[in-house]
C-alpha cells in the first residue's frame, strides 16, 4: 500500500446530500406560557401576574442562544449532564415559576419549558434523564411538541434504548396533534426509512404540510428534494426559493444550504462571498453543517483567506454540535499537525468518535491508523475490521482499501479474486484509484482473466475520473 494511497484514503470532500437527513433543525412558535390557574394565595396570583414577562425573558434567553425552539436545540446537545450555561435572576425567577406549575398544576408547557432548561443547561444544570421525563409528562399532557421532543430523545437513544419505531410514532401523534415540527420529522423518518417503511411521497407530502404550516424546516427538506429530485421533479429554482424562505424564517439549516448553492454555482450564480456570509449567519446559529462548511472554506481559503487554525476552530465547533465529518478532518489534522499541534491520541480520538457517529471516512481512517500503529500498536486484524466497517457503510474508499489488503495479503489472507470484486464495488461507484488497480489486474491477469481491451476501458474510466491517473 503506497503513501499516494494512504494519502488520497484521509482526503474529505464537501458533501451536501446529507442535509436531507441532518438533525431537525426548524422553528416553531415557543408553546404559549400557563393559562389560566385557579391559585391559592396571593403570592402566585402575583406571580402568575408577572409570568408573562419572565416567560418571554426565558424565550429571548432561547432566542440569544440559537434563535429555535427547544426541540430544535436538542439535536445539538452536548454531555448528557453539565454544568449551567446560562443562569441569572430573572430567568431563575421564570423557572421556579415553570416548576411549581408542572409539579403542583401539572401544567403541560410549563413542564415542557422546564425540560428544555434541564436539556439546554439554560438555568439548570444539564440532565437528559431529568429533561426526558419531564418531557413524557408533558407529552402524556397533551402538549404535543413536548411529544416530538420524546421522539426525538428516542431517535438519538439519549438515557433510552434508541427506538426508531418509538420516535416515529410519537412524530405521528404530534403531527396528528396539529405541530407542524413534528410533520416535519416524520417526514424525515418516511424519506430516510427510520421507523416506518420508506416512502418518498409522503414524505414529501408532510414536508409540504409541514413548510405551508409555517415550520421552516419542512421548508428547507422540501428543499432538498427539489435540488436532489428526490421523489418529485427536480427544480433547482423552487429549491432556490425554499432556502430563502427557510434562512429568512431563521432555520440555519436552510441558510447553510443556500450557501452551498452559491458556493457551487446551483441554481444560482456562483457567490463566494454570499455563500461565506450564509455559513456564518448559520454557524453562528449553531447549524454544525454550516460550521464545517465555514471550516472548508478557510482551510481551503475559498471566499475568504487561508486560515488553517480558524478552519480547525471551526471544525471543533461542528464536531461538539454532532456533526462527524468535521471529526474526522478534525482527526485529520491532529495527525498531520494541520493547524494543530500534533497530537495521534486526539486523532484516534476523533476518528473513533466519526465513526461511531456514521462517518465511514473516520473508520477508514482508524484502519489507516491501525494498519501503520499511528499512536497505537499496529494491528492488522483490526484495521480490516474497520475497512470492511467503511466498505459496507457505502464509502468507496474503504472497499479500495479491502481491496487492496486482500491483493498483497496485509491482515488476511491474500485472495486475488476478492480483492477484484472489492475494486469493481468501488470503481462501479467511481472511485479512480480502484478503476486503474483493476485495470492492472486485467492487463496482467491478475486474479481475473487477462483482457487488454478491458484493461484499457478500465484506464480510460480511471483517467476520466481523475487526470492524476492518466498515466497510462
Amino acid at each position: 500500500m503506497t503513501d499516494d494511497a494512504g494519502s488520497t484514503r484521509k482526503k474529505q470532500g464537501k458533501n451536501k446530500n446529507d442535509a436531507a437527513s441532518g438533525g431537525p433543525k426548524s422553528r416553531f412558535p415557543w408553546p404559549h406560557l400557563l393559562g389560566e390557574l385557579v391559585l391559592i394565595s396571593v403570592f402566585f396570583a402575583f406571580a402568575l401576574y408577572h409570568l408573562g414577562d419572565t416567560g418571554l425573558l426565558f424565550n429571548s434567553q432561547i432566542s440569544l442562544r440559537c434563535r429555535l425552539t427547544p426541540v430544535e436545540c436538542l439535536s445539538r446537545l452536548g454531555p448528557a449532564e453539565g454544568p449551567a450555561k446560562t443562569n441569572n435572576a430573572e430567568l431563575q425567577q421564570a423557572l421556579a415559576l415553570s416548576d411549581w406549575a408542572c409539579h403542583v398544576k401539572n401544567d403541560a408547557a410549563s413542564c415542557s419549558r422546564l425540560g428544555y432548561a434541564y436539556s439546554s443547561g439554560m438555568g439548570r444544570n444539564v440532565d437528559r434523564a431529568t429533561a426526558m421525563s419531564l418531557f413524557e409528562k408533558a407529552c402524556f399532557h397533551q402538549e404535543k411538541l413536548a411529544c416530538v421532543e420524546v421522539g426525538l430523545f428516542y431517535e438519538k437513544g439519549w438515557v433510552v434504548q434508541r427506538s426508531l419505531d418509538k420516535a416515529a410514532g410519537l412524530y405521528q401523534e404530534a403531527c396528528s396533534g396539529g405541530v407542524p415540527l413534528g410533520c416535519a420529522f416524520l417526514g424525515s423518518s418516511y424519506h430516510s426509512g427510520r421507523g416506518v417503511d420508506k416512502n418518498l411521497s409522503k414524505a414529501i407530502e408532510l414536508y409540504q404540510q409541514a413548510c405551508s404550516d409555517g415550520n421552516a424546516w419542512g421548508c428547507t427538506n422540501l428543499g432538498v428534494c427539489y435540488e436532489l429530485g428526490t421523489g418529485i421533479e427536480k427544480n433547482l429554482p423552487k429549491a432556490i426559493e425554499l432556502y430563502q424562505q427557510a434562512c429568512s424564517d431563521g432555520n440555519s439549516r436552510g441558510c447553510t444550504n443556500l450557501g452551498l448553492c452559491y458556493e457551487f454555482g446551483k441554481g444560482v450564480e456562483k457567490n463566494l462571498p454570499k455563500a461565506i456570509e450564509l455559513y456564518q449567519q448559520a454557524c453562528s446559529d449553531g447549524d454544525s453543517i454550516g460550521c464545517r462548511s465555514l471550516g472548508f472554506a478557510y482551510e481551503d481559503g475559498t471566499g475568504v483567506e487561508k486560515n488553517l487554525p480558524k478552519a480547525m476552530e471551526l471544525h471543533e465547533k461542528a464536531c461538539s454540535g454532532g456533526n462527524s465529518m468535521s471529526c474526522n478532518s478534525l482527526g485529520g489534522a491532529y495527525e498531520d499537525g494541520t493547524g494543530v499541534e500534533k497530537n495521534l491520541s486526539k486523532a484516534m480520538e476523533l476518528y473513533e468518535k466519526a465513526c461511531f457517529d456514521g462517518e465511514p471516512m473516520g473508520c477508514n481512517n482508524l484502519g489507516l491508523v491501525y494498519e501503520y500503529g499511528k499512536g497505537v500498536e499496529k494491528n492488522l486484524p483490526k484495521a480490516v475490521e474497520f475497512y470492511e466497517k467503511a466498505c459496507s457503510d457505502g464509502l468507496p474508499l474503504g472497499c479500495n482499501s479491502l481491496g487492496v489488503v486482500y491483493e498483497y495479503g496485509i491482515g488476511v489472507e491474500k485472495d486475488l479474486p476478492k480483492a477484484m470484486e472489492f475494486y469493481e464495488k468501488a470503481c462501479s461507484d467511481e472511485f479512480p484509484l480502484s478503476c486503474k488497480s483493476l485495470g492492472d489486474a486485467y492487463k496482467y491477469g491478475k486474479g481475473v482473466k487477462k483482457d487488454l481491451f478491458k484493461a484499457v476501458e478500465l484506464f480510460q474510466r480511471a483517467c476520466t475520473l481523475d487526470e492524476e491517473e492518466c498515466s497510462h
